[in-house]
This record gives C-alpha cells, structure tokens and sequence, in this order.
C-alpha cells in the first residue's frame, strides 16, 4: 500500500510541499526544489512522532468535537492532476453547514500549544499563522478536495487545539497560480532530464 502511495505521488506536487514550491526564489532554487521533489519524501523525527500518534488524536478529535473521522487516502485534483493532497482524515460534523470537511493533525514536541512555533495566541485561543506553511497545507488539501473547511488540530504534551479553518479562494488561486507555473516549467524539465 506504501509503495502505491508513493508511486501516485512521484509526479505530482502535494500540498504538504506546496509552501516550499511557491516560495523557491529564482531558477536554481526552483530547480533544487523540483531534484528534491523527485527523491521522495523522507521522515524526520517530527513526521514519525506524529504519524505514532495520529490515531489516537484523530480519536480523542472526534469525541471532544464530536464528529465522525474517516481515512481518505491519497487525492488527487479533479482538474490539476498534477496535484495531490493526503488529509488525515474526512469529518463529517452534522451540526454545521456545510457537513462535509477534512481534519489535519499536528503533534509538535512542545510542552504547550503556547509555544508552538505555527500558530499565535490571539485573545487566549490559538490561530493557525496564515504565513505558515500547514496553513498553506490546510489551503492545498482544501482546494484538491473542493471542501470548504479543515479542522486543524494541535496535540502537545500538554494540551489539544482544534481551529476550524475556512477555505480561502484568493489564496488558492494565487498558490494554485504559483504551482502550476513551477510544475509545467521547471518540474517537468527536471523530471524529463532537461535540465
């Protein structure tokens, strides 16, 4: 099942890179970017802690949220297919409208959510930094999947977060912009051996 998953990701770009795309700067940084994107994806430390624990936040989400979680797999767009997004999971949340949505998990290595570097305290609740680079995720995982909400969720040593954040249309057309100028003219360059 891994190596499927892999092969429907090797030509396409994923929202989880989807930061790193739109902020490469110049034709060699967008080369380099486009050389790392074909090597695959590694785990670093933060990845595999987050992918132990998954489960049992997506399960402690559903209750304190009281919403039902379900896998989804790889997706791709409907009408950029050479774009993907893998959610943690789809939600369906019965008592808001609309009731169809996604869930993204975090679980940095942090004592509290105070101190996560994604996300600022406003009036004691915490906000997912639009400038961030899983606010972008959470965009691109929106914009593949057509949905209009992703519940972000934070899980620290010491406390969970849940923010409900809304698709927004100018940024994805902006990304959407950025990510298919890099795809049709340097990824496919790279990945056809043109450069």
């Amino acid at each position: 099942m891994l190596q499927l998953w892999s092969a429907a990701r090797q030509t396409r770009l994923t929202a989880s890179r989807f930061h790193d795309v739109i902020h490469a700067r110049g034709e060699e940084s967008s080369h380099r970017w486009a050389q790392r994107l074909l090597k695959g994806t590694r785990q670093p430390p933060a990845m595999k802690r987050g992918l132990g624990l998954e489960a049992e936040v997506l399960q402690q989400y559903a209750e304190i949220c009281q919403v039902n979680v379900s896998a989804c797999g790889f997706i791709v767009h409907p009408d950029a297919p050479h774009l993907g997004a893998t959610p943690d999971g789809r939600v369906v949340d019965p008592r808001k409208d609309p009731p169809f949505g996604l869930v993204e998990v975090k679980c940095p290595d942090v004592e509290s959510i105070t101190v996560a570097n994604h996300v600022r305290i406003t009036g004691g609740k915490a906000q997912l930094k639009k400038s961030h680079r899983y606010y972008t995720q959470v965009q691109g995982q929106l914009a593949v999947t057509g949905l209009a909400w992703c519940d972000f969720v934070t899980d620290t040593r010491g406390d969970i977060t849940v923010e409900r954040v809304w698709r927004h249309d100018a940024f994805i057309s902006a990304m959407k912009d950025g990510l298919d100028l890099f795809f049709f003219n340097t990824f496919m360059d790279v990945y056809l051996g043109r450069h």
